[in-house]
C-alpha cells in the first residue's frame, strides 16, 4: 500500500537508468516526484547522457528537482567515483553495454556484497570484468537459447549466454530477467539444464544475502 511504498522510497539511495529505451526509464519521474515529496531533496539518477535532455525537460515541466549523474563520466572522472563512494557507501563500476548507443552495465560493491546488473546487452567481456566474483548477477535473457541469431540481431542475450556470463564472472547466484514479449511468463527451457544457482526473476522478486 501507500505506507509501504513511502517507506521504500524513504530508503531509496539512487536510481539507475541503463539506457534510453522506454521500458528502462518510463515511470522514473513518478519515482523522483514521490522521493522528493518524502525526502525533501532531489533524487540522484545515474543515467546515460542521451537521457539527460529528457530528464531536464521533465524536471522543469513538473517542477521536480533532480541530481543527474552521467554514467560515462563515472568511467572518466576518478574524483566523481570517489564522491559517489563517499555519498552512497558503494563502489560503482560501469562499462558500455553491447546494445543501443549509450547503454551501460553496472556493478555495485559494498563492504558486505557485490551485485552486477547487465541492463540490455549481448554477451560482454567488459561486463564480466567489472562483475567478477559478484554475489548476485542480474542478467537479461531476452530469448531462449535456440534463438541466438535473433538475439544477436537485436543485440540481446539468450538464456544460455546469460548463464555462461555468470560462470565466467564466478557469480554466486544468477537471476535471469527481461524476457521477450513472445513468452507469456519465462522463456521455455529447451534442451537446457540450468545450474542450481540460476533462477528466473518475476515481478516483486526479493533477494536476501545469507551470512554464513
Amino acid at each position: 500500500g501507500t505506507e509501504k511504498a513511502d517507506e521504500i522510497l524513504s530508503k531509496l539511495d539512487f536510481l539507475y537508468i541503463s539506457h534510453i529505451h522506454f521500458d528502462h526509464c518510463g515511470g522514473s519521474m513518478s519515482v523522483a516526484e514521490a522521493y522528493n515529496r518524502i525526502n525533501k531533496k532531489p533524487l540522484t539518477i545515474l543515467c546515460p547522457i542521451r537521457t539527460m535532455p529528457w530528464f531536464n525537460y521533465l524536471s522543469s515541466a513538473f517542477n521536480v528537482p533532480l541530481n543527474l549523474v552521467p554514467l560515462g563520466k563515472i568511467t572518466q572522472d576518478k574524483s566523481l567515483k570517489e564522491q559517489l563512494k563517499s555519498e552512497h557507501k558503494l563502489i560503482i563500476d560501469v562499462c558500455p553495454a553491447l546494445h543501443s548507443r549509450d547503454s551501460w552495465c553496472l556493478a555495485l560493491t559494498s563492504d558486505h556484497w557485490k551485485i552486477a546488473y547487465s541492463g540490455d546487452t549481448m554477451p560482454n567481456s567488459h561486463f564480466v570484468d567489472i562483475g567478477k566474483n559478484c554475489d548476485i548477477l542480474i542478467h537479461e535473457a531476452t530469448h531462449q537459447s535456440s534463438l541466438s541469431a535473433d538475439a544477436a540481431k537485436k543485440r540481446h542475450s539468450t538464456v544460455s549466454q546469460a548463464v555462461d556470463i555468470g560462470k565466467q564472472m564466478n557469480a554466486r547466484f544468477t537471476v535471469l530477467t527481461h524476457f521477450s514479449l513472445r513468452y507469456q511468463k519465462i522463456p521455455p527451457i529447451i534442451d537446457e539444464d540450468l545450474p542450481e544457482n540460476v533462477a528466473f526473476a518475476f515481478d516483486f522478486s526479493e533477494g536476501y544475502k545469507r551470512h554464513n
